[in-house]
């Protein structure tokens, strides 16, 4: 059953009620009609406009259709379609990366994003169906909210966790392969999920303080003296990160860019066409990659950027006395992220060689589909290292990502074994004495 606003004569008359309380409630105005309490935000507006301002910013009719609307009806595709395209993201991913055909480190972060992003997604399933089938409050509302927020904070983490990475990838070759680990990468992924849970407690204690009217009687606590502080720490850390993030991607693109000019010089002859040619496109695909990537964090966080920075830059009274409005627009900030998610994972899964070959094998319709083996790239390199003649029976770039190579089949050990017996024996021996001799394996399992 709706609300039904009363008269602005009976508000004032209850706000004249309400006076000696000093005016710590916009809800004894009418508890019925409004949909935020506990605040003096309204207590400096001259008595005579009080309660229309109040009913305008904060009718709960209002609110209840902005959050049938706004909130249920609207977000469906967008998470539908979020869902599915995320939960095939992170079957894949995790094929992949069983099969050790990426890098479990980068795509690590990448798996954890997309877990952020699926909770998001049932919050969101959740908060759709509160909104359609069942009587709202104020609290629960909020509490939604912020475990949305904070299993984004998960994707959060990680983008910034790909950004250090690659920029001290670039920045510090060298030294990346010993302080870029694979446990670092598991414990950074842990601390985002603390995080997710902290973030979940703190604005759960600050919303029941506040709300629930036994304890916020012992509390004392208002909207702009409680949840506006916790509010302004958590979007601060926002706005940061989103800079962060971003100026960790252009320092990346610098890097790469001065690493190719100089890779570039080495070929700068008539000779060395063909090199300077192979030495951009060895640049150019990862930094596109990186660039897709860090583009749809730029694009589609950006409203949620200026959300942040207008609660961080606003006073405690700017969300009450724009309540439903705010409602609203954090509505569509929410689908601005459902649809980050979206671009996120299409576009992971159209173009990453790897992570497709899987999507495309969990696909009914094309079984046909055979999966690449992990050690088709690394075994003809070590056989070509054999053919040539030398003992050093590893070549640098089959090590230079230890996590992408699987272990050896007995089948494919056995062809190893056999090229580098027929190699050491056309090089040391005659062709009539092979069958007298006897060759020891040099090549390590």
């Amino acid at each position: 059953m709706p609300y039904l606003p009363p008269t602005e004569q009976s508000m004032l008359e209850q706000v004249d009620s309400s006076q000696d309380r000093g005016a710590l409630m916009v809800g004894p105005i009418n508890a019925n009609t409004s949909a935020i309490t506990y605040t003096k935000c309204f207590s400096h507006i001259p008595l005579k406009d009080r309660a229309r301002v109040a009913m305008e910013a904060s009718n709960k009719t209002e609110w209840e259709r902005v959050l049938h609307v706004h909130h249920g009806l609207i977000p469906i595709p967008f998470n539908v379609v979020a869902t599915i395209v995320v939960i095939f993201y992170i079957l894949s991913v995790r094929q992949a990366m069983r099969e050790h055909r990426v890098s479990r480190k980068f795509y690590s972060l990448l798996l954890n994003r997309a877990i952020g992003d699926l909770v998001a997604c049932i919050t969101c399933t959740v908060t759709i169906f509160y909104s359609l089938y069942w009587t709202h409050d104020t609290g629960m509302v909020q509490i939604l909210n912020t475990t949305f927020i904070a299993s984004f904070w998960a994707g959060m983490c990680s983008y910034v966790a790909q950004s250090v990475m690659k920029l001290y990838g670039v920045a510090r070759p060298l030294q990346y392969r010993r302080y870029i680990t694979m446990a670092r990468c598991k414990q950074f992924c842990v601390a985002s999920w603390v995080l997710f849970v902290v973030c979940i407690i703190y604005t759960g204690s600050m919303v029941a303080l506040t709300t629930i009217p036994k304890l916020q009687k012992m509390s004392k606590c208002t909207s702009e003296s409680c949840l506006h502080p916790m509010y302004v720490g958590r979007n601060g850390l926002v706005v940061i990160v989103y800079l962060f993030t971003l100026v960790c991607f252009g320092v990346t693109v610098v890097l790469i860019r001065r690493a190719k000019s100089r890779s570039e010089s080495f070929h700068s002859n008539a000779a060395g066409e063909r090199n300077r040619e192979a030495v951009k496109r060895k640049f150019r695909y990862p930094l596109l990659k990186l660039a897709l990537h860090v583009s749809t964090f730029a694009i589609f966080n950006f409203p949620y950027f200026c959300w942040a920075l207008t609660l961080t830059i606003a006073g405690g009274c700017f969300y009450p006395l724009h309540y439903n409005r705010m409602v609203m627009l954090s509505a569509w900030v929410r689908m601005s992220l459902l649809t980050r998610i979206i671009v996120d994972s299409v576009l992971s899964l159209a173009l990453e060689t790897e992570v497709k070959r899987s999507f495309l094998r969990l696909l009914p319709c094309t079984k046909r589909v055979a999966p690449q083996p992990a050690s088709s790239s690394s075994i003809p390199n070590r056989l070509n290292t054999v053919k040539s003649g030398t003992v050093s029976v590893c070549d640098s770039s089959d090590y230079s990502n230890a996590d992408n190579t699987a272990p050896l089949t007995e089948k494919e050990k056995g062809q190893q074994r056999s090229v580098s017996e027929r190699g050491l024996i056309q090089k040391r021996l005659e062709p009539a004495e092979l069958e007298d001799k006897k060759v020891i394996e040099v090549i390590p399992e």
